[in-house]
């Protein structure tokens, strides 16, 4: 899925990635269930220590996250995100207080 974006400022487009990422986070059972049904994948978490780390080895969950991003994408819109939207969702999270830093 290609984005579609429209011409909006910098600060609104921070504004809605911010509300489609609180969209994804508090994604309810039933949105979750319908992305399930209409996809067949599960998001479910692997039960096992070694479930996880083959997940972790295969890059499985960085796949299921951006399917699923897409597919909410696809239930959100993505007319006002910026067209870097899934990259900045799955961008890892900076380390506070890395050695190295002011």
């Amino acid at each position: 899925m290609k984005p579609t974006t429209t011409s909006v400022t910098n600060d609104e487009q921070e504004f809605h990635l911010w509300a489609f990422m609180g969209f994804l986070s508090f994604a309810s059972k039933e949105l979750v269930g319908q992305f399930e049904a209409e996809t067949g994948a599960r998001l479910s978490l692997p039960a096992s220590p070694i479930e996880r780390m083959i997940d972790a080895a295969t890059g499985h969950n960085r796949a299921l996250a951006e399917q699923f991003i897409d597919w909410a994408a696809s239930q959100y819109g993505t007319l006002y995100l910026p067209a870097d939207f899934k990259d900045q969702i799955l961008k890892p999270a900076p380390i506070l207080g890395a050695v190295g830093e002011p």
